[in-house]
């Protein structure tokens, strides 16, 4: 179930990373002390949005096998 997400929250990432790179150039004379291509800063940018992705579809798929559909069918 989960395999279905996994190619449209890639190319998510890969379009938002392209998206922030060319804002960043847009922006550079805002960022203080920060490279306008910071490394770091996308790495760690792209781990947080990763987990709160993976979350965000693991959390509702364990509830929803938890459920027993034997007994939801039988009442429909």
């Amino acid at each position: 179930m989960l395999q279905h997400f996994s190619w449209p929250v890639a190319l998510g990432l890969l379009l938002g990373t392209g998206f922030a790179a060319v804002g960043s150039q847009l922006l550079r004379k805002v960022l203080y002390g920060v490279s306008n291509l910071d490394l770091a800063s996308y790495t760690g940018a792209l781990c947080v949005l990763t987990t709160i992705i993976a979350l965000s579809m693991l959390l509702p798929a364990r509830r929803t096998l938890r459920l027993d559909l034997a007994k939801i069918l039988r009442y429909d």
